[in-house]
């Protein structure tokens, strides 16, 4: 297969935006990327887990499944990997890379984008770790990166007795026993330490599901699904955006947008979402829009935070650091043997 679009092969350069963490390459680049995108797609699906979402059904297919094991007595691990994005290792991720069998013009251009040279005041930077965030390709790799996760999760998942989800580096485990729970984790532990990856200690939560956690910005318990503090407080944001652009109007058409969004892709009722828009509209202090269709509250609200129910602490878990060096042959194993697994699975 001859890649025309991409000869001569390209040296990416990136520019880097301090407040955004954004790296900007040039409009010919970004066309091409966009379309190297495109075609890794048709390799790597056949490689990655159906425990990925991020590639398989997208967020509302996991939280479809993921609400189905929230009982009052499951127990939950929730946790985020820290700056995934900057913490790839590219000697792991380019053996993963040529376990799949790619056009090798195809190959050379993703070895440059991963390898690419962030111009700024001063010397530019060679980066010879992690990839840009803003990038096209950067989901696709972010989803590969982790897939030896997802195989041995998903050997265990099989049994029938936990629930493994994964969308980029967002996990969630699910069990009904605590023993369960907690091999599931060792197990985790193990092949993140054999891919050079941490946990974010502030975005992990471990306990049963009866209290109630944040995910895909939604707070999930056996109660059901509501907007969380993070997703309302964006909406304040970007209506308070609105409004100043476009007035009344411009602000309720971003609210009939924010609750066809929030209610997408879900066959059951999420909460709370008509007490958020009754309180964003009392906080501006407009007249209601009658083509704005809300179910009656119970309790106008004065704020958004106000809205919420008593949100539960969350108890930090950094990763074990038992597991490090020699002792970690189970997970090293395991991300040895993704390059078999994988062709055998194409």
């Amino acid at each position: 297969m001859e890649f025309s679009p991409l000869s001569p092969p390209l040296k990416f350069l990136t520019t880097y935006d301090a407040k955004t963490g954004i790296e900007m390459f040039e409009r010919e680049q970004r066309w091409n990327l966009k379309l190297v995108a495109k075609l890794m797609n048709v390799w790597i699906l056949p490689v990655l887990s159906p425990r990925c979402f991020h590639q398989w059904g997208g967020a509302k297919m996991m939280l479809r499944e993921l609400q189905s094991w929230i009982t009052p007595d499951s127990f939950v691990f929730k946790t985020d990997v820290y700056s995934y994005y900057a913490s790839l290792n590219h000697v792991i991720l380019f053996q993963q890379l040529k376990a799949i069998e790619w056009p090798e013009r195809l190959m050379e251009t993703v070895l440059g984008y991963c390898q690419r040279t962030i111009l700024r005041i001063g010397p530019s930077l060679h980066c010879t770790r992690g990839i840009p965030k803003g990038g096209a390709v950067s989901p696709v790799l972010g989803a590969l990166y982790l897939t030896p996760l997802d195989h041995a999760m998903e050997r265990r998942v099989k049994r029938g007795d936990c629930f493994y989800a994964r969308f980029q580096d967002d996990i969630i485990l699910v069990a009904r026993k605590r023993h369960v729970l907690r091999r599931m984790r060792l197990k985790m532990y193990k092949v993140l330490n054999a891919l050079m990856l941490t946990l974010r200690s502030e975005k992990t939560y471990l306990g049963r599901s009866h209290k109630g956690f944040d995910l895909l910005g939604y707070h999930i318990s056996p109660d059901g699904l509501s907007p969380s503090l993070q997703t309302q407080e964006k909406a304040i944001v970007k209506a308070k955006r609105r409004y100043a652009q476009g007035g009344g109007k411009s602000l309720h058409s971003y609210l009939n947008r924010w609750r066809t969004w929030v209610h997408a892709g879900l066959p059951f009722k999420v909460h709370h979402v008509d007490d958020v828009i009754e309180s964003i509209i009392a906080l501006f202090d407009i007249p209601r829009d009658k083509n704005l269709e809300t179910e009656p509250c119970r309790k106008l609200l004065g704020s958004v935070v106000d809205s919420l129910s008593k949100y539960p602490a969350r108890l930090s878990l950094p990763i074990c650091s038992e597991f490090d060096g020699a002792n970690n042959r189970e997970g090293k194993l395991i991300c040895k043997n993704f390059s078999e697994h994988s062709r055998y699975r194409s």
